[in-house]
């Protein structure tokens, strides 16, 4: 890469970086400096989009666009992507209802995140009615805490092999449900988590945040009469954290525990060939002593998938029909 000085159309100085054959270098240098310096062009796109966002706005008020709640910036910003938006489906009775209804300026700068308008119309249009049907169960089976301290509903379904929560965006819900495994799901708009052997059944797992929304004053809904009395009781199993798992691939047993415990770790490691395998955060014991892991498991709750179970059946079996011979002495 070379370095070139020269002098940009606006009269500042300036080096440009140049690659490329010897012969087509001039040609390139002069294209670069025939345009504005990067700082000047910086403040001529900055002031072109201050006037694009003025006459925005004042297309927006003679239009009738409803007006946008946010800072100045955001607003600013937000009335000419909306404009774009009105420009691009102006005879869209979708885009005109969303024109009408969507008045807080965040909503328009996520918009422009979208590379596809057209697609973005298409998901508005069945979230809204999905969540349009939503609202009228909703009304039928929820529950709210007598001491009620958040608006709206808190949706719990199943889908698939997940439990998804739909509410509202709300910080202290967030903060509720995030360190609890759960995370943004944002085709489904909703805050999901898979349910597998480890987790539990849905059930339990439904009941599990219902209580814990219901205690933390939220009300919930959850389309199932006996899983909403659990979650009112704190009527369920509790998810178990402490795991006895199979490595297919180092064919070894491995024990997971979710809270810190140096008791735990130390009775772990006191299990014969046992090892700490940093990478994966867990302790692998050779299958060939099942039994101190067994012993081991009773101590401290641990609980063994399927596939654990099934590797130390196959090495008792692998035992048994192990052939057995006479050795002379």
């Amino acid at each position: 890469m070379a370095k070139y000085e020269g002098t940009y159309a606006c009269g500042h100085d300036g080096v440009v970086n140049v690659i490329g054959k010897m012969r087509d270098r001039q040609r390139k240098i002069d294209y670069a400096f025939s345009h504005l310096c990067p700082q000047c062009a910086k403040k001529e796109r900055e002031q072109q989009i201050v006037e694009e966002n003025k006459n925005s706005e004042v297309l927006s008020k003679e239009y009738g666009f409803p007006e946008l709640t946010g800072s100045e910036k955001q607003v600013a910003w937000a009335n000419t992507i909306r404009l774009d938006f009105y420009n691009e489906f102006e005879n869209n009775r979708t885009a005109q209802k969303i024109i009408e209804n969507e008045t807080v300026a965040s909503f328009w700068l996520d918009l422009d995140r979208f590379n596809s308008k057209r697609e973005f119309l298409t998901k508005y249009e069945r979230t809204k009615k999905e969540k349009e049907r939503r609202e009228r169960i909703i009304d039928i089976d929820a529950v709210a805490p007598e001491d009620l301290k958040h608006e709206g509903v808190v949706e719990i379904v199943k889908k698939l092999d997940k439990i998804c929560l739909f509410y509202l965006k709300d910080q202290n819900f967030i903060d509720l449900v995030k360190p609890k495994g759960y995370r943004w799901n944002e085709d489904d708009c909703c805050w999901y988590r898979r349910l597998n052997e480890e987790t539990g059944k849905y059930p339990d797992r439904a009941a599990e945040i219902g209580h814990e929304l219901l205690r933390n004053g939220f009300a919930i809904c959850i389309h199932d009469s006996e899983i909403t009395e659990k979650a009112i009781n704190g009527d369920y199993e509790k998810e178990r954290t402490k795991w006895i798992k199979y490595d297919l691939e180092n064919k070894v047993l491995t024990l997971h525990w979710s809270i810190r415990s140096n008791e735990i770790y130390n009775a772990s490691r006191k299990i014969v060939n046992s090892r700490y395998n940093r990478e994966k955060g867990c302790v692998e014991i050779p299958v060939a002593h099942y039994r101190s892991v067994n012993n081991f498991a009773k101590k401290f709750d641990f609980c063994y998938t399927e596939d654990a179970l099934k590797a130390i059946e196959q090495y008792k079996k692998e035992q048994r029909e192990m052939r057995r011979v006479k050795v002379d002495k």
